[in-house]
């Protein structure tokens, strides 16, 4: 297998972390890893997303919560804690 790697334009490093990585399964499970690896990819990177969401949300409102009346507020905390993201400047 070695003696492929430069006739393709693949490193021996890379083939030995191929190895490393791969080594005992078959194709069937590899192509099940990789499945899984890019599940993950797309699941870590909506997390991200909606953290980021989240974040700016409480942004938002923690500046709305001050600029609004007091029974405003009530109202507008009393949403917010049913969502459990209510600022810590509102409580």
């Amino acid at each position: 297998m070695l003696d492929l790697a430069p006739k393709h334009g693949i490193s021996e490093a890379t083939i030995y972390n191929w190895k490393a990585k791969f080594g005992g399964m078959d194709v069937s499970e590899a192509k099940r890893l990789r499945a899984l690896e890019e599940e993950n990819a797309k699941l870590k990177k909506l997390l991200a997303e909606q953290m980021l969401d989240a974040a700016a949300l409480r942004e938002l409102l923690s500046k709305k919560c001050m600029t609004r009346p007091a029974h405003a507020r009530v109202v507008s905390i009393r949403t917010m804690q049913s969502a459990q993201m209510y600022p810590a400047s509102c409580k």
